[in-house]
């Protein structure tokens, strides 16, 4: 719908917040000055998954064969990867228009189970569109279990 909109249609980012997701006040503004400087298509706040043993949001490292293995985040730094999830995430519009939809869709198959956001990147991946994503681990994004109030 925002890509179809008339005057949405025209604004350069999307911004994604999941609900069970705490956001730094300034993460927008944040994310999108590294945007611009970086020259990202998408560009993720650091979090991690919920639950003891829970991984950082940071899927696959660019430089090896394409994969959503977990990679460390780095103090300070923007982490290149494959995916990020969607729980704070600022995207070039462009985007969309680059990889054909349905861009977010949980499935589980022969492929193994993607979540919506790794759905988007994986979809792009198989069109051959070349993204360039990071997660920016200065902006730092509670992940709350809204079960027990548990931040990760």
């Amino acid at each position: 719908m925002i890509i179809a909109h008339p005057e949405l249609s025209r604004w350069p980012y999307i911004l994604t917040i999941e609900e069970d997701n705490l956001v730094p006040p300034m993460a927008l503004l944040d994310l999108q000055r590294e945007m611009v400087r970086g020259k990202w298509d998408v560009l993720g706040g650091l979090y991690w998954t919920k639950g003891d043993g829970g991984v950082p949001q940071i899927w696959g490292d660019p430089t090896d064969e394409f994969n959503f293995r977990p990679i460390a985040p780095i103090a300070g730094k923007v982490v290149r990867t494959n995916g990020t999830g969607m729980g704070c995430t600022l995207f070039r519009r462009d985007v969309f228009e680059r990889i054909d939809g349905p861009w977010f869709v949980t499935q589980a198959g022969e492929s193994g189970m993607f979540t919506q956001d790794l759905y988007c990147f994986n979809r792009a991946h198989e069109q051959k569109v070349k993204l360039k994503v990071g997660v920016d681990c200065r902006v730092r994004v509670g992940h709350m279990d809204v079960e027990t109030g548990r931040v990760y």
